[in-house]
């Protein structure tokens, strides 16, 4: 579930930041979030996803973190 938070938190970061920042800074654990969430079978993922509120309180993020 908590993979499932940071991929969340990643897709708010993608959202308000220029494309190529985002791959610079977040880039790489992008693509192992992926890696992670790939071994599971999409209908577990789908029921886990429903249940992640998608906001920044779910994680811990100092202030400067904090999506808008």
């Amino acid at each position: 579930m908590n993979v499932l938070r940071l991929k969340a938190f990643f897709s708010r970061q993608w959202q308000q930041m220029p494309a190529a920042h985002f791959m610079a800074v977040f880039g790489p654990y992008v693509a192992r979030v992926d890696q992670v969430l790939n071994r599971f079978d999409p209908a577990v993922l789908v029921s886990a996803a429903a249940k992640v509120a998608g906001t920044d309180e779910e994680i811990p993020l100092r202030p400067e973190e904090q999506t808008a």
